[in-house]
């Protein structure tokens, strides 16, 4: 399935999609709560069947079209916008005429939960839906229906009065919201600290080019001198972030690299042609690329667009990052001729003032 532009935020699909689900889902949330509660318990479990169906659908559409058979846990569905589904599955299982008061308690605080948490969380997902905006229309129509989905659960629970709005009934909603959030904080210790404990400070040590990457706060000293460094091998270097506009993955951001020709830490040919880069074997891992192919990015919160070729690969799989000859760095993002950011060693540098310095990695 071919990668499409995601449509922008604030541009027409995202607002008419708001607008007109919004007003959908307070509609039907009224002609919702006029049914019996128990009839309104059974709704929420048919539509718990509903989102977990199509939770399925997203995941395998994942699993086998946008990561080539790897399972992406970032997407992995227990987040606070995908509690409502597991909510809606058990509501009914403590209903009925018998049910006790504690099953009658958690009934309501699940109900409460849906007003209150759920419904914030939809609509600052639907106010800011940069992570909805996908590359694929399927997965970018079930973001937008998943959160109206929400909207509407969370307004019925309200209009029908469903939930415990008492200060008791808020009470078990933060117990709620706080227990699942144990439970996230365990499965993130459990999913993601074991491959981190295995990896080796060699191993870490080998993602990075350089053993000292230096940003100055400014270039000119006080007397409006170059800032300079006496240590054998630091090279000038330039960098900026941008993020991705298209590709399967949209979003994410990248570290953009200006050096030397002929640097020894991140070796690029010289003679690049204007608007030609090499990219981290990682980005092109992750974003199913090779050279000859055209990338577009964009700086955040900025119209800003730049789009390079990609002229070769580094094997790098530190991260994702581009670069390019350092003047045509400058060049393309409106620097003066000489500008730079700082340097790149592999020994520490102690002969700048620790004033000038605005940051520093070291190994």
């Amino acid at each position: 399935m071919t990668p499409m532009t995601p449509p922008p935020m604030f541009g027409i699909f995202h607002i008419s999609t708001v607008l007109a689900g919004t007003l959908l889902a307070v509609f039907f949330a009224k002609r919702a709560a006029k049914l019996p509660k128990d009839r309104i318990i059974r709704l929420f479990g048919i539509l718990g069947l509903i989102m977990a169906f199509s939770e399925l659908g997203k995941q395998l559409f994942y699993y086998y079209v946008v990561n080539d058979r790897q399972f992406d846990w970032w997407i992995f569905p227990f987040q606070l916008c995908s509690v409502p589904m597991y909510l809606c599955l058990l509501m009914p299982l403590f209903s009925g005429r018998r049910r006790s008061k504690t099953a009658e308690k958690v009934q309501n605080s699940f109900c409460t939960f849906l007003a209150t948490y759920s419904l914030f969380g939809a609509v600052m997902a639907l106010l800011w839906p940069e992570d909805m905006l996908r590359p694929f229309l399927l997965m970018t129509l079930h973001g937008f229906l998943w959160h109206l989905l929400l909207v509407f659960l969370s307004l019925t629970v309200i209009f029908s009065g469903l939930g415990d709005f008492s200060v008791c009934g808020f009470l078990d909603a933060v117990l709620l919201f706080f227990g699942l959030a144990f439970v996230m904080v365990l499965m993130a210790f459990s999913f993601g600290l074991p491959s981190t404990l295995t990896s080796s400070p060699d191993s870490v040590a080998d993602e990075m080019f350089c053993q000292y990457q230096y940003i100055l706060k400014t270039t000119e000293d006080k007397d409006g001198n170059e800032i300079t460094t006496a240590v054998p091998g630091a090279e000038k270097y330039s960098v900026t972030e941008l993020m991705t506009t298209d590709g399967v993955r949209v979003g994410e951001t990248l570290t953009v690299y200006g050096v030397k020709a002929g640097s020894k830490y991140l070796q690029i040919p010289e003679g690049m042609q204007k608007g030609e880069v090499y990219i981290s074997s990682a980005y092109r891992d992750k974003f199913r690329l090779d050279t000859g192919d055209s990338i577009r990015l964009e700086k955040r919160f900025s119209s800003d667009e730049y789009t390079f070729r990609v002229a070769g690969i580094l094997d790098y799989t530190g991260g994702l990052i581009v670069v390019m000859p350092q003047e045509q760095f400058n060049e393309t993002f409106g620097l003066r001729k000489n500008a730079f950011s700082g340097y790149l060693s592999d020994e520490e540098i102690k002969d700048i003032e620790p004033e000038n310095i605005a940051a520093s990695v070291t190994q």
